[in-house]
């Protein structure tokens, strides 16, 4: 009875271990979770994994950051890391903008409030 008892367990572990999932990590942060069909030079072809029958999807690689397979792997996108990059830049630029401004207006300010004296 034990054996038929474990035979059982090692057969429904097989089963689920079979319809294992892949996390595809995008430079906006998100994550899906998909079965990966192929990676070509179009870019990454994938089915929601909650919808395996359903429709075939593509991101360019420069949209992905990363992927984690379903056996481990770790497929890396250097193009999805320099777009990443690139928005990064951008963004300190536009915060250092924005303080040269306000540094800007508290002079201004400065310079008023004493010429009123």
């Amino acid at each position: 009875m034990k054996r038929v008892a474990l035979s059982i367990l090692i057969a429904l572990a097989g089963v689920f271990s079979a319809k294992a999932q892949d996390i595809i990590t995008c430079v906006d942060g998100s994550d899906i979770i998909a079965t990966v069909l192929s990676v070509d030079s179009d870019g990454v072809h994938f089915k929601y994994f909650a919808d395996p029958e359903g429709q075939t999807y593509m991101l360019p690689e420069n949209a992905i950051l990363m992927i984690r397979y379903a056996n481990g792997q770790t497929g890396i996108f250097p193009e999805g890391y320099k777009v990443l990059e690139e928005l990064a830049r951008r963004e300190q630029e536009a915060l250092a903008q924005q303080q040269a401004q306000k540094q800007k207006r508290r002079c201004c300010l400065f310079r008023c409030k004493r010429k009123n004296r």
